[in-house]
């Protein structure tokens, strides 16, 4: 059994989505156009080069797991106005901590055919994940500048399991998906209106960023 045909069924036991790309640097453009979140390194090199993170990078493997729902706010409909709306990352279980555990599962699990050193990232200041999601074929870029996937649609965290080992099979994308020319789901559903067609996230807009960057 090959290293694909292990992460394939580790996947499908899980429940999980997944790609396997090459460590090469990303293109840089994207990056340099966009604001840059509050939390995520500002040094292009550590956003695009795997390298920089495992040294010897040479191949990666990107896990989606699914989002829960979270809990339904118990919002009194006579008082609806004055109850705050949560984010469902804020209702659920902390996701960094389940993705990072199935990563290990995973890389445990491929040690026991293969040695090799890794490094696992998950909604790191250092690599740009959603870029290597991209490549691995997991989905492609919405307007929300969110990956969305034909499984999950939008509601999926990404992890990374970089490798110093090469692999032969890969998944990058070769879909031409993308938005609906019309679709304005995520533009009408964003509530300060950060998401507007054919401009950049409008980062004093957004509250996920406003709660977010330092002072």
């Amino acid at each position: 059994m090959d290293i694909f045909e292990i992460v394939q069924a580790f996947a499908a036991t899980h429940g999980c989505i997944f790609g396997i790309c090459d460590a090469s640097p990303l293109d840089t453009a994207r990056l340099e156009q966009s604001a840059f979140v509050p939390f995520v390194s500002r040094d292009i090199k550590k956003r695009t080069c795997p390298s920089v993170v495992l040294p010897g990078a040479l191949s990666v493997i990107v896990l989606g797991v699914g989002a829960s729902q979270g809990i339904p706010a118990q919002n009194n409909a006579d008082n609806a106005d004055n109850m705050a709306q949560l984010s469902s990352l804020g209702t659920n279980d902390d996701y960094h901590i389940k993705v990072k555990h199935l990563l290990r599962e995973l890389a445990d699990e491929l040690l026991q055919h293969i040695s090799f050193e890794y490094k696992i990232l998950v909604d790191s200041p250092t690599l740009d994940e959603r870029a290597f999601a991209l490549r691995a074929g997991l989905g492609f870029y919405g307007r929300n500048k969110l990956i969305i996937s034909s499984e999950f649609g939008t509601r999926f965290n990404i992890g990374l399991l970089l490798m110093d080992i090469p692999q032969d099979t890969t998944t990058h994308s070769t879909s031409q998906a993308k938005c609906p020319p019309n679709c304005r789901l995520c533009i009408n559903a964003c509530p300060n209106g950060a998401l507007q067609p054919g401009y950049p996230l409008d980062t004093a807009k957004c509250i996920s960023y406003l709660t977010q960057k330092r002072n």
